[in-house]
């Protein structure tokens, strides 16, 4: 079967091979496409140059315009074989529509649409909307007076459809029309599926032969609620009356929307088997392929490399703890320290932050109790409304750079005078190395470095500090970061990013750097921060509830099968992935807690040496989870919403 047709913009018509199957143009939709909002942007992004590979140029993704994403990521081009439909829709409706390439790895033809549009649009909206009333019971009134994320999703998908509409006036035909499918992620891209199937209905001679669609659910609306509410959820999944729920929690026009478009595609998708269970019950149609997300091909660092790379972007992380921590680190072996974290969106139950976090009083208990001289340092990385970066950070970050700056300067003029003495064959006098002034300004950043209070917990200062869920748990718990506490908490309330002044260093830098991942989610369609903690080499905790979680214990026993590991107590002894799956399903929320405390007290007592060859053993595990493997399932997937189309003809 023939994939690969990267130069033949239009792909080969059925005219030309009535016997194929396969698609020969692929249009992926979504809103997150050039526009980073959600996990859904890491998806698109990491899961191009695979189907780039397979798709060359006849993958064309579908998006909004954001101009300031799109100065970034975004280059216009010249109008390519689809340049009569984006004039001609530009013309006529008045829109606007921007042609190029989106600029990631593979560099993937993209169309991206201006949401703002101008009078000469709104009948297409009106009609539109009518249309999600009468036919699909969606309705999208006034929102975009007080919803206009809503409006957003609702205009892109008039756009899209429109779009679609006029490729197939402008550049293809009933005689000339390659094999075609579009791929839709999520209910905020899957209003232009509903529009594009009405469109189909009302005029099939033109849509002859239809476009083949995909939908793709990464999340239900109503699970995530649901799971938020920190409802029984997986074990009451059969009892839930879904569009009630949806009506209750005020989210029935999502929950339509994706209801909707799951049963109205060609082929339904999730990401795991356990959305596939929920979607299954939440929106009535079980998925006909489930499509994991998969991470980019890497090759294999030599273990030398990788331990090389932990340890640069380690020391990154310990100039911070040494700014922040300042004048607090007396009884801290710089040799016995553990950096674990935590990270993703803010949502306190579905991230499963509060049991991490009771888990962390209970890790600290312990070690102080064992009288161990492990130190954790545990970083929270969850967006939320701040003020302002917290002034004790600022100034224990300040100090600490002027001492790095002091003793490297005096380490130079040691260094010049150690050379000059021996040169010249005089005995060295230690004693002067050091100026009076040094000296001065060596004691006044002494001074600077005594602190009586503890370090604060928080980085920055929040809007709504007495509030916040993270910060109430914390003082529930008396995490307050003591000076006799083997277990510090570090909350820092946006994305790591090298253009921080705390981190100076990237996301992946900053995983690469740490130890463990803690991820023991609740609600967690895929869960892709354990899978990226992998690639890295780093080892982490999920739940058998996130749907990586349920493909690492089908993985782990696959490995295990072909090649036993000697029994050991300590579980990250006996892992070949490198990953525990917590139990969040069947047992209760303390027993969750007492397991995710005992597995964080394990890796603690790993040696160096078996920490070194842990971190080679997660890296290569991973290669089972790149695109290269798992993206079959899309292809199978695309191939499958042919069949289903040519069925009906």
């Amino acid at each position: 079967m023939v994939r690969n047709n990267r130069n033949t913009e239009g792909g080969t018509t059925r005219s030309e091979n009535s016997e194929r199957s396969d698609p020969q143009i692929l249009f992926d939709v979504s809103l997150e496409v050039a526009h980073k909002v959600g996990g859904i942007y890491t998806v698109l992004k990491s899961k191009t140059p695979f189907f780039v590979e397979n798709y060359g140029d006849n993958m064309v993704l579908l998006g909004p315009y954001i101009p300031k994403d799109a100065a970034f990521e975004f280059e216009d081009l010249p109008y390519s074989q689809l340049g009569p439909a984006i004039e001609k829709m530009q013309r006529e409706r008045g829109v606007t529509i921007h042609y190029g390439r989106w600029l990631v790895e593979g560099n993937p033809r993209a169309v991206l649409f201006d949401l703002m549009y101008p009078a000469a649009f709104t009948p297409t909206i009106d009609r539109y909307r009518r249309i999600l009333r009468e036919r699909f019971n969606v309705g999208f009134g006034e929102f975009k007076d007080h919803n206009a994320f809503q409006w957003d999703a609702f205009v892109f998908g008039c756009m899209v459809a429109e779009f679609l509409d006029y490729v197939r006036r402008e550049v293809f035909t009933p005689t000339n029309t390659p094999d075609i499918v579009v791929h839709f992620h999520e209910w905020l891209s899957a209003i232009g599926l509903l529009l594009l199937k009405e469109n189909t209905r009302l005029d099939p001679a033109k849509y002859s032969p239809p476009y083949a669609t995909c939908f793709t659910t990464h999340a239900t609306v109503v699970g995530r609620y649901l799971c938020a509410g920190n409802q029984d959820f997986y074990r009451a999944i059969q009892y839930v009356d879904a569009d009630r729920e949806a009506g209750t929690r005020g989210c029935w026009t999502e929950h339509a929307v994706e209801k909707s478009a799951a049963r109205e595609c060609d082929v339904f998708t999730t990401v795991s088997e356990v959305t596939a269970t929920e979607a299954q019950h939440i929106l009535g149609r079980k998925p006909d392929v489930v499509t994991l997300n998969g991470l980019p091909p890497t090759n294999l660092s030599l273990l030398h490399h990788l331990q090389i790379e932990h340890q640069n972007s380690k020391t990154n992380i310990t100039k911070f703890i040494q700014g922040h921590f300042s004048g607090a680190l007396k009884d801290v072996d710089p040799d016995k320290v553990v950096y674990m974290f935590s990270a993703g969106r803010y949502e306190f139950i579905n991230k499963g932050i509060d049991v991490t976090l009771e888990a962390l009083a209970a890790l600290n208990r312990r070690l102080i109790q064992e009288g161990s001289d492990v130190t954790v340092f545990f970083f929270l990385i969850f967006p939320a409304k701040t003020r302002n970066y917290h002034v004790d950070t600022l100034r224990g970050m300040s100090v600490q750079q002027d001492i790095l700056e002091t003793a490297e300067a005096i380490g130079k003029s040691v260094s010049r005078q150690i050379a000059e003495a021996m040169t010249r064959g005089r005995e060295v006098d230690t004693s002067a190395f050091i100026s009076p002034k040094e000296g001065v300004k060596l004691r006044r950043l002494a001074a600077q470095m005594q602190r009586s209070e503890f370090p604060p917990v928080v980085t920055h200062q929040l809007v709504d500090d007495s509030n916040d869920a993270i910060l109430c748990k914390i003082r529930e718990l008396g995490l307050f970061n003591s000076f006799g506490d083997r277990v510090k908490v570090i909350f820092h309330p946006e994305f790591v990013s090298s253009a921080s002044p705390l981190f100076k260093m990237d996301y992946t830098d900053f995983v690469r750097g740490c130890h463990v991942g803690c991820f023991p989610s609740y609600y967690e369609p895929f869960g892709y921060t354990p899978a990226e903690c992998m690639q890295a080499g780093v080892v982490s905790i999920t739940s058998n509830v996130s749907g990586f979680g349920r493909f690492i214990e089908g993985l782990e026993e696959q490995l295990q099968a072909e090649r036993p590991t000697p029994a050991d107590e300590n579980f990250w002894r006996t892992t070949r992935t490198g990953v525990n799956v917590v139990d969040r399903e069947y047992i209760p929320a303390d027993q969750t807690v007492q397991r995710i405390a005992n597995t964080l007290f394990q890796y603690t007592q790993l040696s160096r040496r078996e920490r070194v060859e842990l971190r080679s053993k997660t890296e290569r595990a991973s290669l089972n989870v790149g695109w290269d493997v798992v993206g079959e399932k899309y292809l199978e997937a695309h191939e499958l919403a042919l069949a289903n189309v040519a069925k009906r003809m």
